[in-house]
């Protein structure tokens, strides 16, 4: 079962006060080297989504515009691919994992994304669970990511947005154009002097699917 948050995005100005992934995160202190997420920022208006609950962060997920996800931890035994947004970091509160949030933070992420013309989302995926800075493979899976380059240790995943998000959105808009399709109606009668009324059985079936 998911547990609703509310959503809204995070800022480069913002990466010091997001809860800590622990001393063996990958990428370290992002705070101290953020020219990726205000890089980010100038292209898409935000680096990152949050899930917040009575003004408290429960989750994050931070991206980076293609090209220019940090140099560090295992991206440069990893590389992603140039047309990629990059997920640097995901981030749930412990007592609230399992529960979907971070399947809710893949979808709101990858939605951003698709409106800023990125055609996917990479990530170097974790052999265990780690902190969950690196996230571990079996959850990206489950999240809908699929492996584009295998490694033993920090295999490269993909989700392909053309796929994910513009598929869904058009699903929806068919439905709601069909929900609005009625049978046509029959031509009016002509009401002339001379010619013939219509009866009030004709009259009642073109109320009823007007």
């Amino acid at each position: 079962m998911t547990v609703p948050g509310r959503a809204g995005p995070v800022t480069a100005g913002e990466l010091a006060g997001l809860p800590v992934c622990g001393p063996s995160c990958p990428h370290g202190d992002l705070t101290r080297e953020i020219g990726w997420a205000t890089g980010t920022e100038e292209r898409f208006g935000w680096c990152g989504v949050r899930l917040s609950e009575e003004s408290a962060t429960i989750g994050y997920l931070l991206l980076a515009a293609p090209g220019l996800a940090p140099q560090r931890g295992p991206y440069p035994t990893a590389s992603t691919s140039p047309d990629a947004a990059v997920l640097v970091r995901v981030w749930i509160d412990p007592q609230r994992r399992g529960h979907g949030l971070g399947r809710q933070l893949v979808q709101r992420a990858a939605a951003a994304a698709h409106r800023a013309g990125i055609p996917a989302i990479e990530a170097i995926g974790g052999a265990d669970a780690g902190p969950w800075a690196v996230a571990p493979l079996p959850w990206l899976r489950r999240a809908g990511f699929t492996v584009v380059r295998n490694h033993p240790l920090h295999p490269r995943v993909r989700l392909d947005l053309d796929t994910t998000v513009r598929l869904p959105r058009w699903t929806a808009v068919l439905d709601r154009i069909r929900s609005l399709v009625h049978r046509p109606q029959a031509p009016p009668q002509p009401t002339g002097r001379n010619g013939p009324r219509p009866s009030a059985a004709r009259a009642a079936r073109v109320d009823v699917l007007s």
